[in-house]
């Protein structure tokens, strides 16, 4: 979600710790170690589902919830993955 300004100081610190991860899982050609930081993953991409100071009617809200979404998509085809090999 490049470009896109979410005034949220819960997302700002995710995103990074999120970007560090999918960066791992982008650097390895390891399935299991992929699905190793796929695992760190959702953990971090809960914390974003489960903020305290979510707001239905908030489009930073909205649009976090969405980049939690949008990677939990990443997570699932990584699980998929793993059970072609």
């Amino acid at each position: 979600m490049k470009n896109t300004k979410i005034n949220c100081s819960t997302f700002k610190n995710q995103e990074k710790v999120i970007k560090k991860i999918k960066d791992k899982i982008n650097n390895t050609t390891d399935i299991q170690e992929k699905k190793m930081f796929a695992s760190e993953l959702e953990k971090e991409i809960e914390i974003l589902r489960n903020c305290e100071d979510y707001k239905d009617s908030s489009s930073d809200c909205q649009k976090c919830h969405l980049y939690a979404n949008l990677n939990e998509k990443v997570i699932v085809l990584i699980e998929q993955a793993s059970k072609l090999t």
